[in-house]
């Protein structure tokens, strides 16, 4: 469990997020947002609080976390659904961003804490992000995620990337901010490569 980290504010045009999660849930955005902020140390050093993701997760993921640099955005999502209280994928499926498109259940239409997976590379290849929907304009969905540009960050990604949305398995009814959310596109880069 990560321990004395803030989380940082979200910039202006995401602040509603916050609100959404907090008024309206899932407890999987809730749990995401606690690490907004949360950056990987360029260089030699390390972020103590993404290796204690992966300590939270133990196994042979908090055997195979010896450094912030491996990529994290499996890791980030598997902690995420851990402290809301679900079980995450097993094994290194809890790190394999594409493994994410057979966890939980299938999802019609993305929507608000729904698990996202894209490809990254090529539709084809093995390399993928993972991350939770937080909204969508008409090209592009809003991805709260872990290892985007090294952080724990909201990213515009492009719709035709993705492979799969996937629903958390409530069990006793769906939280009602579980919905699609339309906005107006937020000016930004548009990330492609979640390397």
């Amino acid at each position: 469990m990560i321990k004395n980290f803030t989380p940082k504010p979200l910039p202006r045009s995401y602040a509603w997020v916050a609100e959404q999660a907090a008024g309206y849930g899932p407890n999987l955005m809730r749990e995401a947002l606690k690490t907004y902020g949360l950056t990987e140390t360029r260089g030699a050093g390390n972020t103590s609080e993404i290796l204690d993701m992966a300590d939270a997760l133990g196994g042979v993921i908090e055997d195979f976390y010896t450094k912030d640099s491996i990529p994290w955005c499996g890791l980030a999502v598997s902690y995420w659904i851990l402290m809301a209280g679900f079980e995450p994928p097993k094994n290194f499926s809890q790190v394999r961003a594409r493994d994410f498109a057979l966890w939980g259940i299938p999802s019609d239409r993305p929507s608000f804490g729904d698990v996202l997976v894209f490809w990254r590379g090529s539709p084809a290849g093995r390399d993928g992000h993972v991350g939770l929907y937080v909204a969508e304009d008409d090209n592009y969905y809003y991805v709260l995620g872990g290892n985007q540009s090294d952080q724990v960050n909201i990213a515009k990604l492009d719709k035709n990337r993705l492979l799969a949305a996937r629903r958390c398995p409530w069990r006793i009814r769906q939280p009602d901010g579980v919905q699609p959310l339309i906005i107006s596109e937020v000016t930004g880069e548009v990330s492609v490569n979640e390397a």
